[in-house]
């Protein structure tokens, strides 16, 4: 099992009201347009924003070679929420611990565990180079949400 873990993000909202939002996947329904950029599809990211479903407990993303989805697998309110990817022969997980600073701020830390297949290895190292760069941007996009 590989592990990678983002900077502390500090957010200034209180930790309960971060842990109402990330931990009801419906509010990011809203944010599909901002994923359905042509910056996206540049970079070889060829999803149709339209047929991505949210509910509360999950994301399922449609791709030509699977059905993707992003699960919460447990939560432990005000303080964690974890999620495991299915859909792929990989098995990942991702946690957002949040932490609170005092009434009115918080921080957060996210982790992502995975454990990828001798024979997928070598078709996904130079992407699995990428994922630091890319939790880091997530958790930036999650200190930035108004709560």
């Amino acid at each position: 099992m590989e592990q990678i873990e983002s900077s502390i993000k500090p957010i200034p909202f209180a930790g309960e009201a971060v842990y109402a939002k990330l931990s009801d996947l419906t509010y990011f329904e809203g944010l599909k347009e901002m994923f359905s950029s042509d910056k996206l599809q540049e970079k070889g990211v060829d999803i149709d924003w339209n047929k991505v479903t949210f509910t509360t407990d999950s994301v399922t993303i449609p791709t030509p070679m699977a059905q993707i989805s992003l699960r919460i697998c447990d939560r432990d309110p005000f303080k964690t929420i974890k999620f495991e990817l299915g859909g792929i022969p990989v098995e990942a997980n991702l946690w957002i611990q949040i932490s609170p600073v005092d009434a009115v701020r918080s921080k957060i830390k996210l982790t992502v565990r995975y454990d990828i297949p001798f024979y997928l290895k070598p078709m996904l190292k130079g992407k699995l180079s990428h994922l630091p760069e890319g939790l880091e941007r997530l958790g930036d996009m999650l200190a930035a949400i108004s709560y």
